[in-house]
């Protein structure tokens, strides 16, 4: 970075090296959005001109339209005139690239262990535990503390789910009489171990769990194709498992004042954070 400061002719070279590499893609989306833009013409007007001018002030309005579409195809829309006659263009189509969800999921991991000592393994669900057999069940842990809880995710749609992305706890991590829960019917392995700042506390603390809900596309076994996620997507699953992490990493001593039932602006901050990481992780 030193060198970077100090030597004009290094930063000269180094951005003519870099726009050099990234020129030829920098074209083709330019050349996507002018498409754009000869469609939505089109569309309003019901001219068609490949030539329309592509000002500064329409390269944010097509951008955002590109980012929000999942994917285009702009068959013979756009046509020119050119000394009268009528040339259609050539089939032009584009598909915004996602991201897997196998990387997310591993995106997640890398975030929450480098924040708070978290990681994420994958754990078999327990007969009658599970909604659907999509549904898989993460054990977090904490590298000196164990066990911190559990979080269900389902995240492929099915007839009758809620259509949405949300985060439910299913169980908070309060302190309760072990003694008389063992009693009720609670098992051994339904508390957490007991940690150093909790010796003040004589109760047990439930094992917290929730279940992230969303709605991505189910992977295509047979095509190899996995489950892909758009960039508003990778949003929503950053921004759901950090209300899932404000529940797992909370314990207190009331049920009604644990994880996301506390006041809005903590349960907020790790979410919006969270979401914050997956855009600038460094």
């Amino acid at each position: 970075m030193q060198a970077l400061k100090n030597n004009n002719p290094t930063i000269r070279n180094f951005l003519d090296e870099l726009s050099g590499l990234i020129k030829g893609k920098a074209n083709e989306e330019m050349d996507f959005l002018r498409m754009l833009k000869v469609a939505k013409l089109h569309e309003l007007t019901g001219k068609l001109n490949r030539g329309t001018d592509f000002h500064g002030w329409d390269k944010s309005y097509y951008m955002t339209q590109a980012a929000t579409r999942t994917s285009w195809n702009l068959k013979e829309v756009c046509v020119t005139h050119m000394k009268g006659k009528t040339v259609f263009l050539n089939i032009y189509s584009y598909s915004i690239q996602y991201f897997s969800l196998g990387h997310c999921m591993a995106g997640l991991n890398l975030i929450a262990n480098c924040l708070f000592g978290i990681t994420l393994e994958v754990v078999p669900t327990k007969k009658g535990e599970s909604w659907d057999r999509y549904v898989k069940k993460l054990r977090l842990s904490h590298e000196t503390e164990g066990l911190i809880g559990y979080v269900y995710m389902d995240l492929f749609p099915r007839t009758g789910k809620f259509n949405s992305a949300a985060n439910f706890a299913i169980e908070f991590a309060y302190a309760t009489p072990k003694k008389e829960a063992l009693e009720e019917g609670r098992r051994e392995e339904d508390f957490l171990p007991r940690t150093s700042h909790e010796e003040d506390i004589e109760e047990g603390f439930l094992v917290p769990k929730v279940a992230l809900v969303c709605n991505f596309d189910e992977p295509i076994s047979v095509l190899g194709r996995p489950s892909l996620l758009s960039y508003d997507e990778v949003e929503t699953l950053f921004h759901e498992f950090g209300h899932t992490l404000s529940n797992l990493l909370s314990r207190t001593r009331f049920q009604h004042t644990a994880g996301t039932r506390y006041g809005p602006n903590p349960v907020k901050e790790i979410n919006i954070n969270h979401a914050s990481c997956q855009q600038r992780p460094t």
